[in-house]
């Protein structure tokens, strides 16, 4: 097609995407520590969203329809507009994941974007605010974790300004795996099944996108 394929240069996204989710967090951190009124609201499948959802989907959205005009776009706090569904390039966007755990002051929320072409994902960003970390990966070229740089950093101090690549954890007996289960699930089917088998250990974790970070840097 003449079209540059996505497998090999897509720095130009990924910085963006980078640049964009930090500043979306430092946002959503500022109403976070903040005494304001989230303005919580119920969405019809009765999930919370707030201020902050909408102030992150503002920086994310108008960024990336910005610098990549010609790019579709599918976000949890946007009418979608089936016009994506022509595009080769997607933009997916969960500009804040784990509400729930936000509104309750928990740590485990993040800035989730990723990128398709032609129905395939090619990039993916999770950002947490809090821990002012990026976890990145383009198809092909391997995961890394960007530290920001902090004034207080959340351990990791000696890393902070410095990216490094990742990779998950090669463990393959359950008795050397650790199981993250969602906070809100506890009660689900299966779940007691879950705590009898020999995992080394159990964690309860909020949004996917943390687990997601967790999973990709082998924890």
């Amino acid at each position: 097609s003449g079209k540059r394929m996505a497998y090999l240069n897509l720095e130009d996204e990924l910085e963006t995407v980078k640049y964009l989710a930090e500043e979306a967090g430092k946002e959503i951190l500022k109403i976070f520590h903040s005494k304001q009124d989230l303005n919580i609201e119920n969405k019809t499948d009765n999930s919370p969203v707030t201020i902050a959802d909408k102030a992150s989907n503002k920086i994310l959205v108008d960024g990336l329809c910005s610098r990549f005009p010609d790019y579709g776009l599918l976000s949890e706090e946007t009418l979608d507009n089936l016009d994506r569904l022509n595009k080769e390039f997607v933009w997916i966007i969960d500009p804040l994941d784990g509400t729930r755990d936000f509104i309750a002051r928990q740590r485990s929320f993040t800035v989730m974007v990723g990128l398709a072409r032609k129905g395939e994902p090619v990039l993916g960003v999770v950002h947490s605010p809090v821990e002012r970390k990026t976890y990145s990966a383009i198809k092909g070229r391997g995961a890394h974790i960007l530290y920001h740089p902090c004034d207080n950093p959340f351990g990791d101090g000696n890393l902070y300004g410095t990216e490094r690549k990742i990779i998950a954890s090669s463990h393959e007996k359950v008795s050397e795996m650790r199981v993250m289960i969602v906070r809100t699930k506890l009660e689900s089917e299966g779940f007691e099944q879950l705590l009898q088998m020999p995992f080394s250990g159990i964690s309860l974790i909020g949004g996917a996108g943390y687990k997601a970070m967790m999973v990709a840097k082998g924890s």
